[in-house]
């Protein structure tokens, strides 16, 4: 099979435009981590619609239902504290699930660094603004009161995510689905950085 050179060459731009975008911004305040995080979930879930490719026929029969707990992404509730915790744990599995995936061709390679890439950068910048924001007592008051439903919730699921891998032995088409399943948590957690711009 080809090594698809426009994907190559989109991965390897895009990489280096990001790269410089994220490591700029990553110095700057954490009030500007709302932009670096909608920029970048919406990158990632381009990135991996492009290496799923369609779904074969036979992959079919190995579609599941990982139940994304959609109700974290919509809750009215939701405070900033919140908002970064889970995108901490979304980023986190990801970033655990992909590591783990074994590339085949030179294009999937270079989107796969830079999703890593990426996913590490956020990572970072989520860990130091959490780290700020728990020495403020507004923060500490926010947790006590918001317990971390949200969080175990995300946990499970992307446990059931790992755990399906692990049954269907890492096959291409359970990557496939993977994929597909994780690119719609991203999409989804996008409606996150409009909640936090709103408060």
């Amino acid at each position: 099979m080809s090594a698809r050179p426009d994907l190559i060459r989109k991965c390897l731009w895009s990489s280096c435009l990001v790269y410089l975008f994220l490591t700029g911004i990553h110095s700057l305040d954490c009030s500007f981590l709302n932009i670096q995080l909608r920029r970048v979930t919406g990158q990632n879930a381009r990135l991996m619609s492009s290496m799923k490719g369609p779904l074969r026929q036979e992959c079919l029969k190995d579609i599941n239902n990982f139940e994304l707990p959609e109700e974290i992404f919509l809750c009215n509730q939701s405070k900033k504290w919140n908002i970064k915790v889970n995108f901490y744990e979304i980023y986190a599995n990801a970033f655990r699930i992909f590591s783990q995936y074994t590339v085949k061709y030179s294009w999937e390679e270079e989107c796969m660094q830079q999703i890593l890439m990426e996913l590490n950068l956020q990572l970072e910048s989520l860990e130091q603004c959490l780290k700020e924001e728990k020495e403020n007592d507004e923060i500490k008051h926010t947790e006590a009161k918001f317990p971390w439903k949200e969080n175990l919730k995300l946990k499970r699921y992307f446990f059931r995510i790992q755990s399906y891998l692990r049954d269907k032995k890492y096959s291409d088409c359970a990557w496939k689905i993977v994929f597909v399943e994780i690119g719609r948590c991203f999409y989804h957690s996008l409606k996150l950085t409009r909640l936090s711009r709103k408060k």
